[in-house]
């Protein structure tokens, strides 16, 4: 029989106070990804070394009809994730996630399982344990919103602030990351952390306490403010309104009119103070984000990129392209419209959480996903009459969907979307559970003991190799700035024995290369050249953005004089980006230097209808081959 030596619920709380808090920029190459990917998947993997007592809250989770439903809605999403990072185009990226993110199939499942195990807690045990969380939860919402605010006023002890500055002089602005590495997950966070500070407000039982989660839920509210992020101003608003209603609907019937008229004077005082702010000195800075905004309402390349990643979608409706495969399969799909208004934008993702799921997984993956919320707000009914907590977290549910509209989940805000789930969850299930039993046979007791050990492991593994090959990403980054080629070289050949999926080969690639071209020995520069051209092949293999690795190695034989190797890695660039410009653009170049000008003047053309006429250089390379076609 599984012995329990401790409990699955302090494990949940610090993963979840954790996660958002950890950057490591003097550690680790993705600073602010890495240590995030680590907390979780780590903290999942120590939860499931106690098995009985994951069983005991999940029983107690399972006799409740929303329970279950829950329960087997989770696990529908992760046979879905399973299909379609197995049929993935890319299934190295597909487990273990794209550079960017490494919100991979692994990631994903450790973040699937807390909220499974999150709901279980709290069907258990929800009074004390409800608060605890969000105490820990509110108090890292604080801590980042400070660090957000300070951030906008020019204080960073971690962070070079050029990172989040943009734009010169009167049309200079700054969107803080905080810890979360982007405005907009900082931001969609935040939103979190306001939304639980007031439900914690709710059960706090003294004022101080009560005052303090309100005063964190100011500071999370001014953090997305200064954050200049329209979606989470949205959803904030859209959250807003929803627990005004939701608290009016509780109050009864005499005092719903003071209920109303309380929230239009919070709604004015704030109103006022926003407004003194955004006039005042301090308040630059927001002005020239708001002049920005104004001057693109359109959101920029959005709706292009949200029609052409509905057209990638729906070439694969049932299954899916696989998971993290966007990087890798929309520059297949990409418009010229959209190549033409954009020419020099490399888009990630979706930006869209929905259309994101759907070229990931499919419909199926769609509807999985949106069955959570929906059957979770559907069985909150009975929850919001009887615990006044429920409110925020509900509004809080709404401000997240609606502020996912216009951007990615990273891990940190999937995390938290699925925790607010899981509060919801497991506080519906704790008011309706049924009486019964919570023992197992010992036989499946072993069988689920060993597959959670078995997962457990799996986790770990995963946390302790990312960690350890991004370390060495990073050590590999601080030799190539101070010269060193041959201490590059050893630390990034460590990481590639440790890393469980990619590596930044591309970057890897040209950083070298570039300290080879300063190199004066002969044969060091002919080592580090060498070790450049084999990150650039490697690149062509497991690179999530594969036209920009072909069109790299390229650049390096076209350098190296190469032009017969070049043409062949510009048109495997153009088979897996045909719309876009570069890879044209230089094949019209390595055309004129072979002697074919009629062939540059046809790529040339194409270059500059692509470009949008936006960089004369381009331009400049028609004009030249057309006078080489005149010549000949």
């Amino acid at each position: 029989m599984w012995v329990s030596i401790t409990y699955v619920f302090p494990v949940v709380v610090a993963l979840l106070a954790l996660a958002p808090l950890l950057i490591a920029p003097s550690m680790h190459f993705h600073y602010d990804v890495t240590p995030k990917i680590a907390i979780i998947t780590l903290g999942i993997a120590v939860a499931l070394l106690f098995p009985s007592r994951v069983l005991k809250d999940l029983r107690v989770l399972w006799r409740s009809r929303i329970g279950r439903i829950t329960t087997l809605i989770l696990a529908c999403q992760a046979i879905s994730l399973t299909i379609s990072s197995t049929i993935s185009a890319d299934p190295a990226v597909a487990w273990s996630g794209s550079l960017w993110r490494r919100f991979g199939f692994t990631t994903q499942i450790a973040v699937l399982l807390c909220a499974l195990l999150l709901a279980g807690s709290l069907a258990a045990q929800a009074d004390s344990r409800l608060r605890t969380l969000l105490r820990a939860v509110t108090s890292t919402g604080a801590v980042i919103s400070c660090y957000a605010i300070a951030q906008y006023f020019g204080w960073d002890p971690w962070l070079e602030k050029g990172l989040y500055h943009e734009g010169e002089g009167m049309d200079a602005i700054v969107r803080p990351p905080g810890t979360l590495g982007h405005a907009a997950y900082l931001s969609t966070f935040l939103l979190h952390a306001a939304f639980f500070a007031l439900a914690l407000a709710s059960l706090e039982r003294t004022s101080a306490g009560k005052l303090a989660a309100r005063c964190a839920a100011v500071l999370a509210c001014a953090g997305t403010l200064l954050s200049g992020t329209r979606a989470a101003l949205l959803g904030l608003l859209a959250g807003g309104i929803a627990l005004a209603v939701l608290r009016a609907r509780r109050s009864p019937s005499p005092e719903v009119r003071g209920t109303w008229l309380r929230y239009a004077a919070i709604v004015v005082a704030a109103g006022a103070a926003v407004t003194l702010f955004y006039w005042s000195p301090a308040g630059t800075l927001l002005r020239a984000r708001t002049r920005w905004a104004v001057a693109d309402l359109r959101g920029g390349a959005r709706l292009w990129l949200w029609q052409d990643s509905l057209r990638m979608g729906l070439a694969r409706p049932v299954a899916g392209h696989g998971v993290e495969s966007f990087p890798v399969e929309f520059p297949r799909y990409q418009s010229e419209a959209l190549a033409r208004a954009y020419p020099d934008f490399y888009y990630e993702s979706p930006h869209h959480i929905l259309l994101e799921v759907l070229v990931a997984q499919g419909w199926p993956g769609v509807i999985a996903f949106l069955a959570l919320p929906v059957c979770v707000v559907m069985a909150s009914r009975r929850v919001l009459d009887l615990r006044r907590e429920a409110a925020p977290i509900l509004a809080c549910l709404l401000a997240a969907l609606v502020a996912q509209q216009f951007t990615s989940f990273v891990a940190t805000t999937a995390l938290y979307f699925y925790a607010t789930v899981a509060m919801l969850a497991g506080l519906a299930a704790n008011t309706t559970v049924q009486a019964g039993g919570d023992g197992l046979p010992s036989r499946r007791l072993w069988m689920i003991g060993c597959l959670a050990v078995t997962i457990a492991v799996w986790l770990g593994a995963f946390s302790i190799r990312s960690w350890a090959a991004d370390h060495l990403t990073r050590k590999a980054e601080q030799a190539l700035d101070g010269g060193d080629a041959s201490g590059a070289a050893e630390a990034y050949q460590r990481a590639l024995s440790w890393t469980p999926g990619v590596l930044p080969d591309i970057w890897y690639s040209r950083r070298i290369a570039q300290i080879a071209g300063a190199m004066a020995e002969p044969s060091a520069r002919a080592s580090a050249l060498r070790q450049s051209l084999e990150a650039a092949r490697r690149a062509c293999l497991t690179a999530e953005d594969r036209h920009n690795a072909f069109y790299n190695l390229a650049a390096l034989y076209a350098a190296l004089g190469q032009a017969g190797p070049a043409e062949e890695a510009l048109r495997a660039a153009i088979a897996r980006a045909p719309n876009w410009f570069k890879p044209h653009w230089m094949l019209a170049r390595v055309l004129l230097l072979r002697g074919r000008a009629e062939e540059a003047v046809r790529e040339a053309e194409t270059a500059v209808r692509l470009d949008g006429s936006k960089h004369p250089e381009v331009r400049e390379c028609l004009t030249e081959a057309k006078a080489a076609r005149a010549a000949q």
